[in-house]
């Protein structure tokens, strides 16, 4: 009716993480390891420069920082969104489904009872009409009966009188 079908299931893209799909999460945010071994192959002594790179990239991080967590929130909420929208959507599928498998079977109860109420008229129609043949045969053969009396009492009566 839906068109579903249990040997297929919805196709799943393939940058959809799941258990067997991670994502493109291998990527690696190392600033500081860069920074750190910078600072060291240096001799580990800081310069000026070095703080105020260090420090430029800590307030573009923090940025980033914020931003991360306002997508991870919103990511959140719109997963959950879609997960409650395909949930619906599910429910609303099978509740459509049992409506009309519930619409059928009232269909199907009330033809059948039709189909019964059709039978048990053209039962008691044919019977009528077996009937009313019965008693038209009957009455043919009354008067048949009559008009041979008749003819009979009329034969008698001529035979009398001669």
């Amino acid at each position: 009716m839906f068109g579903f079908n249990n040997n297929s299931h919805p196709k799943i893209p393939r940058t959809a993480i799941q258990p067997n799909n991670y994502g493109y999460s291998h990527v690696f945010i190392d600033d500081c390891s860069r920074i750190v071994l910078d600072w060291e192959q240096k001799g580990g002594i800081p310069t000026e420069a070095m703080a105020e790179n260090i420090e430029k990239k800590a307030a573009e991080r923090k940025k980033e920082a914020e931003y991360a967590e306002r997508i991870e929130k919103a990511g959140e909420s719109l997963s959950d969104s879609n997960a409650r929208i395909i949930e619906a959507l599910a429910n609303a599928k099978s509740n459509e489904a049992q409506g009309i498998y519930r619409q059928n079977a009232a269909y199907s109860k009330m033809f059948n009872k039709m189909d019964k109420i059709q039978s048990k008229y053209d039962f008691k129609k044919e019977y009528r009409q077996q009937q009313m043949n019965k008693l038209q045969e009957s009455y043919s053969q009354k008067i048949t009966d009559l008009r041979s009396n008749s003819n009979d009492r009329q034969k008698t009566a001529a035979a009398s009188r001669n």
